[in-house]
């Protein structure tokens, strides 16, 4: 965290499944982030957001790069860290997804592939929960309810959502919140 202060720089990484949170994402990069990035300029501090969606190129996604650029990028904004949970479990990666140094430099990989665990709960175990250091990690469910156009059951591989979101009720800023398209 020393380092952080005396570079006076905030680099802020967003994890969600991509397919259902565009709306979500987009209202953090046009409104959030700008009113955050005036205030923290006016104390000197630079503040980065981290939304992969447009950091990762089709040819790093098929050489095997998605994993390893993903956590490169969260071990790049420690302490800081914003988890987005709807109601998709997200990509799950085989070892043949995997571009081969991935597991050398990140251990747990190995141990993600064999519990069949989606990107984004990779992130998310990888970044909060199975690190020690005090984080910043603010994780935001999205709340279905009344909303009839979202209320299907969207599952991938028969993993249900309510499985990750078991780990994020534990010790952690968790905001439950609605989202319309009247919203973005």
């Amino acid at each position: 965290m020393s380092n952080l202060i005396e570079n006076r720089h905030i680099r802020v990484f967003i994890s969600s499944t991509f397919q259902d949170m565009h709306d979500e994402r987009d209202y953090l990069m046009k409104r959030t982030f700008p009113k955050l990035r005036k205030i923290a300029a006016e104390r000197d501090v630079t503040l980065t957001e981290l939304d992969l969606r447009w950091g990762i190129t089709e040819e790093e996604a098929k050489s095997g790069k998605v994993v390893e650029i993903c956590l490169r990028e969260i071990e790049n904004s420690i302490p800081f860290f914003i988890g987005i949970i709807g109601h998709r479990y997200g990509w799950i990666p085989t070892r043949e997804d995997l571009g081969e140094s991935v597991t050398e430099r990140f251990a747990d990989v190995d141990k993600y592939i064999e519990q069949h665990l989606s990107v984004t709960e990779m992130e998310m175990q990888f970044a909060v929960l199975n690190r020690e250091d005090d984080m910043h990690a603010y994780f935001f469910i999205k709340d279905q309810k009344g909303n009839d156009s979202e209320k299907e059951d969207h599952r991938e591989h028969g993993y249900p959502v309510s499985l990750v979101l078991v780990h994020f009720v534990y010790n952690f800023n968790v905001t439950y919140y609605t989202f319309s398209q009247n919203s973005a």
